[in-house]
């Protein structure tokens, strides 16, 4: 969105990513060849998504990206290794839950709530 917006860059501070692909998942590429969703499709072309990473970098920009990651496969995948949800990030934290209860927190002492709370500076 901010590769498409890129007037909004100066305004944002900080960027907190939980589990984002950004080169990429295998489970992607597996799913979706079950699958028609355009989404699934975008996270397993490698060209597209280094293109986005290219243009990404190029930017004349001055955002913290936190990257949280998860530890925990799903029915035994991991979704979204660490290496593709930490690139490019200033920080990354891992979190002990699979990539859908990534962003579930379940009290103000889970991870995922305390990484979000600490990328705002609302400690």
């Amino acid at each position: 969105m901010l590769l498409d917006h890129r007037e909004l860059l100066n305004k944002i501070q900080s960027i907190v990513d939980y589990g984002v692909p950004t080169s990429g998942s295998e489970f992607a590429s597996l799913a979706k060849i079950l699958s028609s969703n355009q989404q699934l499709a975008m996270m397993a072309d490698n060209d597209a998504l280094s293109d986005m990473q290219m243009q990404w970098n190029a930017l004349d920009k001055a955002i913290k990206v936190t990257c949280a990651y998860e530890t925990e496969p799903l029915l035994g995948i991991q979704i979204v290794s660490r290496l593709s949800a930490t690139r490019n990030c200033n920080t990354s934290i891992p979190i002990d839950a699979s990539h859908v209860d990534l962003v579930k927190p379940r009290s103000k002492n889970d991870s995922a709530y305390i990484v979000l709370k600490h990328a705002l500076n609302l400690q």
